[in-house]
């Protein structure tokens, strides 16, 4: 482990501390980052694929996920 300037050690880094939907304050707050990995994957897909339909349409398309 290593230590910082003052000699303290750093925190032991986990899966959660890696996690950007968790640890990003401006996705912490989002409706993916409550959901599990499992969920959040889909939901992601899901909006990918509209995405990408929609283009394809020539359509743009903006989503918004309310909780």
């Amino acid at each position: 482990m290593f230590s910082d300037l003052t000699g303290a050690e750093a925190p032991a880094e986990t899966e959660q501390s890696r996690d950007p939907w968790t640890t990003d304050p401006i996705l912490a707050g989002s409706v993916l980052a409550q959901a599990d990995a499992a969920a959040r994957d889909e939901l992601i897909a899901f909006f990918a694929t509209a995405a990408v339909a929609a283009s394809q349409q020539g359509q743009g398309q903006r989503f918004m996920v309310a909780a």
